[in-house]
Formats: C-alpha cells, sequence, structure tokens
C-alpha cells in the first residue's frame, strides 16, 4: 500500500496536481514510518521535497530534503537532494548555504555533464553574489563549454533551461536569456498539454514556476 501511495503521489505530480502528490506522499510516509522501511522513506521524503519545490515551499522542500539524506545509503541519492537542497536555499536568497550544497552535488556529478546543467547556472550567480568572482568564471565556462554538446536531463529540462535564463539576465546576457526562456517555455506549453483534465491542466500553469515562466515570457 504504501509503494502504491507513493506511485500515486509520483502521477499526481506528473499531473501537475502537487497538492493531490503531497497527500498521497504523506500517506505513504506515515506507513513505512509504522515499518521502519528507511530505505522506502528516503525516498519519498525525496519525492516530497521536490513537490514542495516545485510548490514554492522552500523551508518544507528543506527539511524534507535534510531528513531523507539523514536516511539515505545511496550517494547518488544524497547528492540529488543536495541539489534540491541548494536550488532551494537560492530561491530563499541563502546564497552561503545555497554554494556549500550545490557545489557538492557539482563536484559528485563531475563526469554527468547533462545534469551539471541544472546546478551550473545557479552556482554561477551563488558564486559571485558569496564573492568567489573566479570560481564565477570558471562555471561559466564550464557551463558554455558542457551546451555545445548536451541538453539537460528530461526531468530537469524546465528547471534548468529557467535557471540558464535567471544566470543570462544576472550577467546581462540578453540573447541568451531569451533562448533557454523559449526552452522552458515551450516545453512547459508541451508537457501541459499532456495533462487533458482542463483544471489538472490549470494548477499545473499556475504553480510558482510555470507562473514566473509564463510572466517571463509575456515581457519579452
Amino acid at each position: 500500500i504504501s509503494k502504491t501511495l507513493n506511485n500515486m503521489g509520483n502521477v499526481f505530480f506528473l499531473m501537475g496536481d502537487y497538492d493531490n502528490s503531497v497527500k498521497r506522499y504523506n500517506e505513504s510516509i506515515t506507513i513505512k514510518e509504522k515499518l521502519q522501511d528507511n530505505k522506502g522513506l528516503s525516498n519519498t521524503l525525496n519525492n516530497l521535497g521536490e513537490t514542495y519545490f516545485y510548490l514554492g515551499d522552500y523551508e518544507q522542500a528543506i527539511d524534507n530534503f535534510r531528513r531523507s539524506i539523514s536516511l539515505s545509503k545511496r550517494e547518488d541519492k544524497i547528492f540529488d537532494n543536495q541539489k534540491y537542497l541548494g536550488m532551494s536555499y537560492f530561491y530563499l536568497s541563502n546564497y552561503d548555504s545555497s554554494t556549500i550544497y550545490l557545489r557538492r552535488s557539482d563536484e559528485y556529478l563531475a563526469d554527468a555533464p547533462q545534469k551539471r546543467l541544472t546546478i551550473l547556472p545557479y552556482l554561477i550567480i551563488t558564486y559571485s553574489k558569496t564573492g568567489l568572482k573566479q570560481e564565477s568564471k570558471i562555471a561559466i565556462d564550464q557551463f558554455r563549454e558542457i551546451l555545445k554538446d548536451h541538453e539537460p536531463d528530461q526531468k530537469d529540462y524546465i528547471i534548468a533551461n529557467w535557471a540558464a535564463y535567471e544566470a543570462s539576465k544576472f550577467l546581462n546576457d540578453q540573447s541568451n536569456a531569451q533562448k533557454f526562456l523559449e526552452d522552458a517555455y515551450f516545453e512547459f506549453r508541451s508537457r501541459s498539454k499532456d495533462i487533458k483534465n482542463r483544471s489538472d491542466r490549470d494548477k499545473y500553469m499556475k504553480t510558482k514556476l510555470h507562473a514566473q515562466i509564463v510572466a517571463a515570457w509575456n515581457k519579452k
């Protein structure tokens, strides 16, 4: 039952129905806690953290990512959580903490260029805001080099392009900013069309990230 509830949460997440996703994940967590299923609990806490991240509730996201890390024994899961921790702290303007977690995740993913495309745009900004100008320049060069041969992971395609848009704006690189915004916007619109139920589609389109993408697009 706990696995089924987790899977239902995943389906609601893909539909953009984050409220029902949170509900199902929490029901799964309650059962997994009773079963002392720490492995399953860590995975569902990670899922719940991601859902809160996309809802824009970064404090709740951080709490769940931290708890997931404390229970996980898999390095890939730990550093995925740390990536999202860094991104959550970024949107709370806590750039010191953001830099720490993003850098840890980026170093772990040194041999996974596609996944780094989600992290490096944030690091470009956080390095600069924390006075690490040289590190910011290195991150810019690495990001541009990876882009020559790779695109972001499909799972992170929208957030990666949105982060690249924000980084390009930060660097006053308007040409690339518009390109990344277009990629984020058209992918978001394509996914929204796959949601057949109109009310579910509206929920998906009104989440914080997607509303920001639409607002930026409408300013073009």
